[in-house]
């Protein structure tokens, strides 16, 4: 089918074989580890995004830029501040995402309520006429004429 194409076989997880791709698996697992080791969690699949982005925005000496760099053409943003309108004051303030959820909290308990929120609500006597009543014409009966497709 396709002459071209060359098949070849190796041994899955061959270091031999496969040597930078082994070692960057190793890599990660180690980056994982060590966050899980330092989070108290046994939950890899919550740790993964983290090392993933570690390891994306980490210096690669071959290409000399990190490979998220490479690829979006811009050093990677962590953080809130690229994102939200929370004054870097306030940002500076919080040490866990509880207390981002607890200023969150905060800020919409501070706004005022209002008993009838009905200020986008259209009456129906602003409508024009014309708007209002749909010109709808008389259906035509379906008979054996009409049902025959061409």
């Amino acid at each position: 089918m396709w002459p071209e194409l060359v098949i070849v076989h190796g041994k899955p997880r061959h270091p031999q074989s496969q040597g930078s791709i082994e070692r960057s698996n190793g890599d990660i697992h180690d980056m994982l580890t060590a966050w899980l080791r330092d989070n108290e969690s046994t939950k890899w699949s919550i740790g993964i995004k983290f090392v993933q982005i570690q390891k994306n925005s980490a210096l690669n000496k071959g290409i000399g830029r990190s490979p998220y760099e490479a690829l979006f053409g811009k050093c990677a943003t962590i953080g809130l501040t690229s994102e939200t309108k929370i004054p870097k004051e306030i940002l500076m303030t919080l040490e866990k995402e509880e207390d981002l959820l607890k200023l969150q909290t905060e800020s919409v308990n501070d706004q005022p309520v209002t008993e009838n929120k009905t200020e986008n609500i259209v009456d129906a006597s602003d409508i024009p006429e014309s708007i209002a009543e749909p010109n709808v014409e008389p259906s035509t009966p379906i008979t054996d004429e009409t049902q025959k497709v061409s």
